[in-house]
């Protein structure tokens, strides 16, 4: 049994916990959270830590379970955790479907039913909800948030940093360019450029996004 330590302990740590405790296996240790958000001293009735005294890597592989609210501060946690030295695992339900040829980077949630067809790429710390697909040969970035329902066509290249609401959908042979939040039922029908929002069937651009910022949602 691998032992395990959460970081982040808002709805998406709750979420990891309990996949990775009932259905991988983990033996969760507790959370930890950078200082200025600790407001208590335990979490899911298992200790919340700060950075300084949080189990060590040779002690415990890490989860890095910081949500959607700002796509970058979700990077920006990623690497403080890779840079304290810590494996970051991925917690893949078994209630998937992954072709046996996927690449996958690490810090990887995939929930029950997303399916993840042959020839696919992807890279580290991404959110796939429940019920999500991504077709054969496509690449996808780092730290995206795949909602519950969205579809990603065949030899779809998305970048990083990246927000697609419930049930939208990228048409095959598209690319989404980096920081592009698809709002829920949008289908894509043609590239999605950085810094942008895009809404509608077909996704029409309704705004940019402020680049000191990125893709936020409140």
């Amino acid at each position: 049994m691998q032992n395990l330590v959460i970081y982040g302990a808002g709805d998406l740590a709750k979420l990891a916990y309990f996949y990775a405790k009932h259905e991988l296996g983990f033996n969760v240790l507790g959370f930890v959270v950078d200082y200025e958000f600790k407001k208590e001293d335990q979490f899911l009735n298992l200790p919340l830590y700060i950075w300084s005294d949080c189990p060590p890597a040779d002690k415990a592989n890490m989860f890095v379970a910081i949500g959607y609210k700002s796509m970058r501060a979700r990077a920006v946690s990623y690497l403080k955790a890779r840079s304290a030295g810590y494996k970051l695992v991925n917690l893949i339900s078994p209630n998937c479907h992954l072709a046996s040829n996927l690449e996958i980077g690490d810090n990887n949630i995939i929930m029950p039913g997303v399916v993840i067809e042959p020839y696919v790429e992807l890279g580290c710390n991404n959110i796939f909800w429940s019920n999500s697909t991504v077709c054969h040969d496509s690449k996808i970035g780092s730290h995206n948030f795949f909602a519950a329902n969205v579809t990603i066509g065949g030899k779809v290249k998305v970048g990083d940093q990246c927000f697609f609401g419930f049930n939208s959908s990228v048409t095959q042979n598209l690319i989404v360019e980096n920081e592009v939040l698809l709002a829920a039922g949008s289908i894509a029908l043609s590239r999605l450029h950085s810094l942008s929002i895009y809404l509608g069937v077909p996704a029409v651009l309704k705004k940019p996004l402020n680049s000191s910022i990125g893709v936020s949602i409140d």
